[in-house]
């Protein structure tokens, strides 16, 4: 059964003014044609007073696009956020185009919703996935296991959590240096020796693409060489895909078409050149050691971890023709309910690309461009690395443990600026959330970088103080309003591999060099966009100097 949603009201409001001019008189047709007009636009009015009649406090809104166009007017949603705490207080209702969102920094209702109530809000939005199984099982998108939901997510990240232990990770940390070392060397000899203005994204891009290609998937992506890569070629053309988002948030104004389009004629609406140029890397490699007995040895990389997971099961190729007992197409089994298909075996580490090139670049740069405007906290920085590996050449996961300023350092990054400014749940059935009567599809939004700037939980938000996250300062931190990686059982499934890709690139990098702001480097505080990601309005520049 198709839901409506209001190009799909337009559409039909449309087709009764059709009907009307051709079989009625003029007089009847302009009559009842703004009449239909008249209640259409009533309803969509009385539509938008669903918080308002729900007592949530809210501000007005447009009947067509909800709260959008003022969000972007404002650069995002911290400046939105902020407003309309100012106003109504931690617990406020907004509309996402057609969609109702209750806004909270209650911590209270945040612990219920993202973790008490987990059953009641398991999936992070509320646009719907399609059923066509078959664009399902060619698609790596749609089977990442942070898009995945109900028993396939449970399935899946039961599946590939194992291989993101720190027991297991730590083993990849030369692979992460190796990759550190490429990016000293790159720096050196581009920017340093030339001293020219350092672009941070663009290196930390880099960087992050060569982490994955190494201890990713034991691949050398050549990221550094100085020439065109494809690799960094697609992963860029995915990560500046707006005008795809952009049909996205169209086509919620139309679900029956979005979902006639999928179901019934299965094209892929969110199918992009990356993944199928991804989808064929990772192919290649898994036909490579699929059938080598030494591959789990011979392989110390995420990818083969993920292979591992699902250690001692057989690859089927089972035909959508064969009975529907036989659990799926491709399906890579294991005891215990525990088994991939192919495609999400791709999707797993096509996710680890994507999401390092976006997120985990962009809290590099962030961290970069504070440790060039705060001299006093790199020197500090300085001296702890320099006091625990001493003439070592090597870091390793027993020195980084060691290094209690570079994590509370980290830490206070990504508290100032989180990858993701915001984070939701959406509802799976009619609930009443604290005294709130949410409807099933309605969305709870945590503002997670308005949470982690609130004077209540960090005195002195807007100054950087990596102070806050040593020791006895670190343990009165209420993990509520840290939320930088998610909560609950739904959070970043790769938390540790960013935390020690991160901590291993600053280490070595603060060795090697002295950061320091050019005369374009923007002036603190950082002007900031927060649409989907957050980003710097004017890119973060810096300069380099080498300590040899």
């Amino acid at each position: 059964m198709y839901s409506f949603g209001l190009g799909d009201e337009f559409a039909i409001i449309l087709l009764l003014i059709f009907v009307f001019y051709k079989f009625t008189q003029f007089y009847v047709f302009l009559i009842l044609s703004t009449l239909s007009l008249i209640l259409w636009i009533w309803h969509l009015y009385d539509k938008k007073q669903y918080w308002q009649k729900l007592g949530v406090p809210c501000s007005p809104a447009n009947i067509f696009v909800g709260h959008m166009l003022e969000v972007k007017s404002k650069d995002g949603v911290i400046q939105f956020d902020k407003e309309n705490r100012e106003k109504f207080g931690k617990t406020y209702g907004m509309y996402l185009l057609d969609m109702n969102n209750l806004v909270t920094s209650d911590l209270d209702l945040i612990k219920q919703v993202f973790i008490k109530d987990f059953v009641h809000f398991p999936t992070r939005s509320g646009f719907p996935l399609t059923q066509n199984k078959k664009i399902i099982q060619n698609s790596l998108l749609r089977s990442m296991v942070s898009v995945v939901q109900g028993d396939d997510w449970r399935r899946v990240r039961n599946t590939i959590t194992p291989a993101f232990t720190a027991a297991k990770l730590k083993k990849i940390i030369p692979t992460i240096s190796e990759s550190s070392n490429e990016l000293i060397n790159y720096i050196s000899r581009k920017y340093v020796v030339t001293n020219e203005e350092i672009p941070l994204k663009e290196i930390f891009g880099l960087f992050t693409i060569d982490v994955i290609g190494r201890s990713g998937f034991s691949s050398d992506f050549k990221t550094f060489s100085g020439e065109e890569n494809e690799i960094v070629k697609q992963a860029l053309l995915f990560s500046n895909a707006t005008k795809k988002m952009a049909f996205f948030a169209v086509l919620t104004f139309f679900p029956s078409i979005k979902e006639l389009l999928e179901n019934y004629f299965s094209i892929d609406l969110w199918d992009m050149p990356a993944q199928k140029y991804f989808h064929g890397l990772m192919s290649k490699l898994y036909d490579e050691r699929k059938d080598d007995p030494e591959a789990k040895d011979k392989f110390n990389d995420i990818f083969q971890l993920l292979m591992n997971a699902v250690n001692d099961s057989e690859i089927e190729d089972i035909t959508m023709e064969q009975t529907t007992n036989e659990i799926n197409n491709n399906l890579i089994t294991k005891q215990n309910d525990k088994y991939l298909s192919k495609i999400e075996l791709f999707a797993q580490g096509f996710m680890l690309l994507i999401a390092g090139y976006d997120t985990t670049a962009s809290v590099l740069q962030f961290a970069a461009y504070m440790l060039a405007m705060h001299p006093e906290v790199q020197e500090k920085l300085r001296e702890e690395i320099n006091s625990v590996l001493g003439i070592d050449e090597d870091i390793s996961y027993e020195h980084l443990k060691k290094m209690d300023y570079l994590q509370a350092f980290l830490q206070e990054t990504l508290r100032m600026y989180p990858p993701a400014p915001v984070s939701n749940r959406a509802c799976n059935s009619n609930l009443n959330l604290n005294g709130i009567n949410l409807r099933e599809g309605d969305l709870v939004s945590i503002p997670i970088y308005s949470i982690q700037h609130n004077e209540e939980f960090y005195p002195e938000p807007e100054e950087f103080k990596p102070e806050r996250f040593i020791r006895e300062e670190k343990a009165s931190v209420d993990p509520l309003t840290f939320l930088a990686f998610g909560l609950g059982p739904r959070n970043c499934l790769g938390m540790r591999f960013a935390e020690i890709q991160m901590q291993v690139v600053i280490a070595l990098l603060v060795r090697r060099f002295k950061f320091k702001p050019s005369q374009n480097s923007p002036k603190l505080p950082l002007e900031l966009e927060s649409v989907m990601l957050l980003r710097p309005k004017k890119e973060l520049v810096i300069l380099a100097e080498d300590l040899l």
